[in-house]
C-alpha cells in the first residue's frame, strides 16, 4: 500500500488550503519568525547565564586555590605533616617492633636530617629556622605491658 492510499482526503479541507493559501503561507511565515525571535532571545539569556556561572564558578575556584596556597596554611600543613611523622616514629620507638626494623627507622631519619644539613650548607634548603620539635612522650601508666604475640592468618583454599 502506497502513502497516497493512507492518506485522508477532505474535498473541503482541500479547497481552503487552495483559496486560502497565501494567507496560510503568511500566518506560517509569521509563526516562523516569532519562533526565530524568541529563540534568539531564549539563547542569549541562556548564554548570559552561562557566562554568569562560569564566572562564578572560576570566582569560587580561585578563592578554593587561594585558601590552600595562603602561606600560613602551608605553614601550618608543614608543621602538622611534621609532627605526625615523628609522632609515627614515636610510635615505632615505643611499640614492640624487632629492633632490626627500628634501626631502619633510626638510619632513615638520619638520612632525611644529613640530607636537609647538606641541602641548608649548600644554600638550596630553607632559610628559616624550623619551629618542628621532638616531643618525648612518658608512659605514665603503672600496669607492666607484655609484647603481644602475633598470630598468622591463612588464606582459606576455595
Amino acid at each position: 500500500m502506497t502513502d497516497e492510499g493512507r492518506r485522508y482526503k477532505d474535498p473541503e479541507l482541500d479547497r481552503f488550503f487552495h483559496e486560502n493559501k497565501e494567507m496560510i503561507e503568511e500566518l506560517l511565515k509569521e509563526e516562523r519568525e516569532m519562533f526565530k525571535t524568541v529563540f534568539k532571545a531564549e539563547k542569549e539569556k541562556m548564554e548570559s547565564m552561562v557566562e554568569e556561572k562560569k564566572a562564578k564558578a572560576k570566582e569560587t575556584s580561585q578563592q578554593m586555590m587561594g585558601m590552600f596556597a595562603d602561606p600560613e596554611v602551608q605553614k601550618h600543613f608543614m608543621t602538622m605533616g611534621m609532627e605526625f611523622l615523628l609522632g609515627m616514629s614515636a610510635l615505632i620507638q615505643a611499640s614492640p617492633l624487632p629492633d632490626a626494623f627500628k634501626d631502619v627507622v633510626n638510619k632513615t631519619e638520619e638520612t632525611g636530617k644529613a640530607s636537609s644539613e647538606r641541602s641548608r650548607k649548600s644554600g638550596t634548603g630553607t632559610k628559616t629556622e624550623s619551629k618542628v620539635s621532638k616531643v618525648d612522650i612518658k608512659d605514665n601508666t603503672k600496669k607492666e605491658t607484655t609484647p603481644r604475640k602475633r598470630t598468622t592468618k591463612t588464606k582459606n583454599a576455595e
